[in-house]
C-alpha cells in the first residue's frame, strides 16, 4: 500500500567524528516523533502512519498541516490526474514547511492574507508562474476546508488575488523549418511518429502515448479523450479523419509490426489481436511508454533530447496541439470543424481556442481576404486597380457650396465623372454597406449583403 507522506521533516546533524546523521520527524515543530527506518521501506511508512494517528489536536488548535493531511486523503484530491497529484504534492510540502503550524482560526485574519502574499512575492522572484501554482494549490486546500471542514475554515485567505504570471503559449507554434529539422534527425527516429500524430490530430501527449492500433481502422482514429479539469475528469469521444501523409506512415508502421510478430520466435496465437492491443507509439527499445506519478516523464525527456539533436528551440511537444489548430484555421477549417478534431465544444472554441491556441499568424487573415475576394469578385478573376477608386464622401460639418456657384457639383455629375467599374462587379457595388444593402448570416457563418430594392 502506498502512503502519501506530507510534511516529513528531514534534519541532518554533523557529528564529532566528521560524519553526518540524518533524522526524520513526522512533522516540523515541537513534539514531532522520530520516524523509524529508511524512506521508502514498509517500516518507515508504518512509523509515519503511527505518528500521524497520535496527532489529534483539539478543535481549538487545528492547523494548516492538519487541513493539508485531510485534503490529500479526500476525494477532491484523489480524483485528480496522476501528474496533477504529483505536482500538487511538491507544492503542499513547501506550504506545510512554511505555514504548517498556522491555526485555522486565523484564516479570516487580514494579517494571514498579508503573510501569505508576502511569501508568494518571495517565490515569484525565481518564478512567477511557480509562485502562482503554489498559490493555486494553497487556495484549493482552503477551498476544501470551506466545503468539508466549515467548522474550522470560515474564510479562504487566498481568494480575490490576481495572478502574477500573465504569459501564455499563444505565440508558440511549430514552424515548417522546425518540423523539417526534427524529421531529418535520425538519432531519435522513434519520436517522428508521435510528432506526426500530434500535428495531424491535435491529440494530447498522454492520449498519444496510450493510443493503440485498435483505434485506427485505416481511415479514422476513434479515441476516447480524457483530460482532468480540476477535480473532475472530462471524457470526449473523437472520430478524427486521418490525413494522407499520416495514413501513409501509419500503414507502413502497422505492416512492420505485423511482420515482426509473424517472424518472432515467440509467435502469438492471434497476431491481429496482439497488434490491435499494442500501442502505436513505442520507445527506442520497442516497448510502450510507461506513465509514472508525474506522467510520461520518459517521453518528455526523449522528445526534449530529440529537439536538442535537431536544433529546435523555443517549442515543446505540447505546442503541437496549438500548431494543429492553427494549421487547420489557415487551411480554411471552420470552428465546428476544428472542434470535431480537437475535442473542444463550440462554446469553448470561442473562449479557449482564440485565447490559448490560435497563433496570431498573418496567413489566417490572408486566407480570409482571399475568401472575401472569391466571394465578391468571382472565383477566376481578381480585383483590378479600378476598384480602389472610390467616390469622395463629404465629411459631416463641412460647408457645402451653394447650388449654381463655381465648383458646385451634383450627384448626377459625380456619378458621371466616376470611372467605370469592371464588368464582373455588380453595378450596385458602389453603395455604402449599411445604407443600400441588408446583411444576412448564412449557415456557414458568412455575411451576405443583399441590395435593397426601391432605394
Amino acid at each position: 500500500m502506498r502512503v502519501r507522506m506530507i510534511g516529513v521533516n528531514k534534519v541532518t546533524t554533523p557529528l564529532a567524528d566528521g560524519t553526518r546523521k540524518t533524522t526524520y520527524y513526522a512533522w516540523r515543530g515541537p513534539g514531532a516523533p522520530i520516524l523509524v527506518g529508511e524512506p521508502g521501506t514498509p517500516e518507515f511508512a508504518a512509523s509515519y502512519m503511527a505518528a500521524m494517528a497520535t496527532r489529534k489536536p483539539d478543535a481549538g488548535t487545528k492547523t494548516l498541516a492538519w487541513l493539508i493531511h485531510e485534503y490529500t486523503n479526500s476525494s477532491m484530491f484523489i480524483r485528480l490526474g496522476a501528474r496533477t497529484k504529483s505536482d500538487y504534492q511538491k507544492h503542499l510540502v513547501k506550504i506545510e514547511d512554511k505555514f504548517g503550524e498556522l491555526p485555522l482560526k486565523a484564516s479570516g485574519d487580514p494579517r494571514t492574507s498579508d503573510a501569505l502574499l508576502e511569501w508568494r512575492d518571495e517565490l515569484a522572484v525565481n518564478s512567477p508562474r511557480q509562485a502562482d501554482y503554489t498559490w493555486s494549490v494553497m487556495q484549493a486546500v482552503f477551498t476544501f476546508g470551506q466545503k468539508r471542514k466549515r467548522e474550522f475554515v470560515k474564510v479562504n485567505p487566498c481568494d480575490g488575488q490576481e495572478r502574477l504570471y500573465t504569459g501564455s503559449r499563444v505565440e508558440k507554434i511549430w514552424e515548417s523549418p522546425q518540423i523539417a529539422a526534427f524529421l531529418l534527425q535520425r538519432k531519435y527516429a522513434h519520436m517522428h511518429l508521435p510528432l506526426l500524430i500530434a500535428l495531424w490530430t491535435g491529440l494530447h501527449q498522454a492520449d498519444i502515448c496510450r493510443l493503440t492500433w485498435s483505434a485506427y481502422d485505416g481511415e479514422f482514429i476513434r479515441w476516447k479523450q480524457s483530460k482532468s479539469i480540476g477535480a473532475k475528469r472530462k471524457t470526449k469521444y473523437l472520430i478524427i479523419p486521418v490525413g494522407a501523409p499520416l495514413r501513409e506512415v501509419l500503414d507502413k508502421e502497422l505492416a512492420a509490426r505485423d511482420a515482426i510478430l509473424r517472424t518472432s520466435a515467440v509467435r502469438p496465437i492471434d497476431i491481429e489481436a496482439a497488434v490491435a492491443v499494442s500501442p502505436i507509439v513505442l520507445n527506442s527499445e520497442g516497448n510502450a511508454w510507461t506513465a509514472g506519478k508525474g506522467g510520461y516523464n520518459g517521453f518528455r525527456s526523449s522528445f526534449a533530447k530529440a529537439c536538442m539533436e535537431a536544433g529546435v528551440k523555443g517549442v515543446a511537444f505540447t505546442d503541437l496541439r496549438g500548431t494543429a489548430v492553427t494549421r487547420l484555421a489557415i487551411a480554411g477549417a471552420t470552428i465546428p470543424e476544428i472542434c470535431q478534431i480537437t475535442g473542444h465544444t463550440h462554446g469553448e472554441a470561442n473562449a479557449i481556442l482564440e485565447a490559448h491556441y490560435l497563433h496570431k499568424d498573418p496567413a489566417i487573415a490572408l486566407a480570409a481576404i482571399r475568401k472575401y475576394e472569391v466571394y465578391w469578385f468571382g472565383r477566376d478573376e481578381a480585383p483590378t486597380a479600378a476598384v480602389a477608386t472610390v467616390t469622395p464622401v463629404v465629411p459631416k460639418g463641412r460647408p457645402r457650396r451653394a447650388a449654381g456657384s463655381a465648383g458646385a457639383t451634383t450627384a448626377a455629375s459625380r456619378q458621371d465623372a466616376a470611372p467605370a467599374l469592371p464588368a464582373h462587379i455588380p453595378a450596385d457595388a458602389r453603395r455604402r454597406p449599411g445604407r443600400g444593402s441588408t446583411g444576412t448570416l448564412t449557415k456557414k457563418g458568412k455575411l451576405r449583403l443583399t441590395p435593397r430594392t426601391g432605394t
